[in-house]
């Protein structure tokens, strides 16, 4: 993962700690992301998962001995 460095006011940090307890995420990056995701209404999609997909289940004939 690459990180890079941003400028922001003091009271944008106090607001982005208020943002990383509402989401309970640890970084400022999940809470910007989280945020950013929500104004813009990114689909989940975008991201590998789509929310009429049923959940995987394997076969029982899909298990074999060696």
């Amino acid at each position: 993962m690459e990180t890079t460095t941003i400028q922001v006011e003091k009271s944008t940090v106090a607001i982005l700690e208020k943002v990383k307890r509402k989401y309970g995420v640890k970084s400022y990056d999940k809470a910007i992301r989280k945020m950013a995701c929500k104004e813009v209404d990114i689909p989940k999609d975008m991201f590998g998962a789509h929310p009429e997909l049923t959940s995987f289940k394997r076969d029982e004939d899909d298990f074999h001995d060696l």
